[in-house]
């Protein structure tokens, strides 16, 4: 009972094996690259949907604060400088702060990220 081993066979077996774990690493490694990109655009859209809808709420109050002055420089225009000297010293000195801006942008991300 002689063996006989075919040492070409064994060679291109192994080299076969080694090729196609290659595709499979090489391909894991694309895979989980994909993942995070797309973790990462799911991660920017959070971000800029929180900061647009936190923007547009302050877009709103500065529009609301342009039209009261507008109101108020129509006072001037009209002569009525008490009127106008009584509503500029209530008005309010800062109408939001940058820092709570960011506040609100990051808690609005939050919640964004819980539904």
């Amino acid at each position: 009972m002689e063996m006989k081993i075919d040492w070409s066979q064994i060679v291109t077996n192994a080299l076969t094996t080694l090729v196609g774990a290659m595709f499979v690493g090489a391909f894991a490694i694309i895979w989980n690259g994909v993942m995070t990109f797309d973790d990462r655009i799911k991660e920017t859209e959070t971000e800029l949907k929180a900061t647009i809808e936190v923007m547009s709420e302050q877009l709103e109050s500065l529009n609301i604060e342009l039209n009261k002055f507008n109101k108020l420089y129509k006072k001037l225009d009209d002569g009525d400088e008490k009127k106008l000297k009584d509503s500029i010293s209530t008005a309010p000195k800062q109408y939001f702060k940058k820092d709570n801006i960011k506040e609100q942008i990051d808690i609005r991300q939050q919640t964004i990220r819980k539904h």
